[in-house]
């Protein structure tokens, strides 16, 4: 459910060394940039089989940027960069950088 923010959903696993080594650290870098204006979700995909089927995660790691409404604005299937997912949250109704 919404709080009228865009979240960034970020599926991972224990044993996924991509997930740990490259997207984690682009994530926290956009969650301390970005703060409290976006919702950041980590999702183990193992332990949540059926969300991650909802947003077809068919790698990992990936990253869904979901809008305020409930509406996916993005998949990306590997590593995405902060600027590529930045970007993507601007779509999805993110306000304005401070």
């Amino acid at each position: 459910p919404g709080d009228g923010r865009p979240a960034l959903l970020y599926f991972s696993s224990a044993d996924c060394a991509p997930c740990r080594w490259q997207q984690a650290p682009i994530v926290d870098s956009l969650r301390r940039t970005l703060g409290d204006t976006v919702r950041f979700e980590e999702v183990d995909a193992v332990a949540n089989p059926e969300l991650a089927r909802r947003y077809k995660v068919l790698t990992l790691p990936t990253t869904v940027i979901v809008a305020p409404d409930g509406e996916v604005v993005a998949i990306n299937y590997g590593v995405a960069q902060a600027g590529r997912l930045s970007e993507q949250l601007s779509r999805a109704g993110r306000p304005g950088r401070p």
